[in-house]
C-alpha cells in the first residue's frame, strides 16, 4: 500500500468499532477496552485525499502491521493482542 488515505482510516475505524468525535478539521476515532479510551487517532477531512501516515504510530503498529489491519490479515483480535503485549490494555 503506497499511503494511507482517509479512505484506510475510516475503515480502520469502523473495523475497530471507534467512536467518532466531529471536529473542525479532523474527525478523531476513540477507541474503548470496556470503560476505557485505549486509542485514539485523527482522521483528516478535506477535499482531496490526504496522507494518513500517522496512523502506524497512533495505532502502536509497525507500518506493515497497519496495512494488514486494514487488509484483514490482521484480525482485530489479533490488534488486541499487540496492545496487550505493548501493555495498552
Amino acid at each position: 500500500m503506497a499511503q494511507f488515505t482517509r479512505r484506510h482510516a475510516d475503515a480502520v475505524a469502523k473495523k475497530l468499532g471507534c467512536r467518532l468525535v466531529e471536529r473542525k478539521k479532523h474527525c478523531f476515532a476513540q477507541m474503548y477496552h470496556g470503560e476505557k479510551m485505549v486509542l485514539m487517532f485523527g482522521i483528516r477531512r478535506g477535499s482531496r485525499e490526504e496522507g494518513h501516515d500517522h496512523l502506524p504510530r497512533e495505532l502502536h503498529l509497525t507500518s506493515k502491521q497497519c496495512p494488514e489491519l486494514h487488509d484483514c490479515s490482521l484480525s482485530t483480535e489479533q490488534f488486541l493482542t499487540v496492545l496487550k503485549e505493548k501493555g495498552l490494555l
